[in-house]
């Protein structure tokens, strides 16, 4: 894919302004990791170089937590949380829900990083009842900003207008950029790229 800029008046933007602070929220952490904007981003194998976060998944909990609380986590409430984030000595700690597909924990990961790097002060916080989880409530516009955020990282609108015009279907470009399907759907609706390619 290399690199979009400058290829001659098109731009690395979608024509949706709505959609430019979060394109360049995507952008600029994929230039901080050093992740050409075609590439698939792989969160989950770049946690190392995200500085001030640690993600802790099921078996990092073991020794942590009681066998009970832990089975009904990723158990049978497993559906109902994606993550926990948590603010310790200046380090965020995410809990991420590892039975949940690749596709889905990239995503997570991401929509997590975006409240850190954004410095997003949730509402409330409250204990899930289900899970016995800490979580953390946002306002809507700072749900929207992380998420918009995080989907224009894992799926930038230059790779996926030209994976678009040479005809590659949604399943591959989802395939790709190790996304579901749903979330390169999004991003063809918010960038304006939906009613020409659908």
């Amino acid at each position: 894919m290399g690199n979009f800029r400058g290829k001659g008046k098109r731009s690395d933007l979608p024509p949706n302004p709505r959609q430019w602070v979060a394109e360049r929220n995507g952008l600029d952490l994929r230039k901080s990791l050093n992740v050409e904007v075609g590439a698939p981003l792989k969160p989950l194998e770049l946690l190392d170089q995200l500085p001030g976060l640690t993600v802790l998944r099921r078996r990092d909990l073991m020794s942590l937590v009681t066998a009970g609380p832990l089975a009904e986590a990723f158990g049978r409430s497993r559906s109902r949380w994606s993550a926990a984030t948590f603010a310790v000595n200046g380090m965020h700690v995410v809990v991420l829900n590892d039975t949940h597909a690749v596709t889905r924990q990239n995503a997570t990961i991401m929509e997590e990083l975006f409240h850190i790097r954004l410095k997003h002060e949730p509402e409330r916080l409250y204990q899930c009842a289900q899970t016995g989880l800490i979580r953390r409530q946002f306002s809507r516009a700072k749900e929207d900003e992380a998420y918009w955020s995080a989907a224009a990282a894992l799926v930038p609108y230059a790779p996926l207008r030209e994976m678009l015009e040479s005809g590659r279907p949604r399943d591959e470009i989802a395939h790709h950029f190790e996304v579901s399907e749903d979330l390169v759907a999004f991003r063809m609706k918010v960038t304006k790229l939906w009613r020409r390619y659908q």
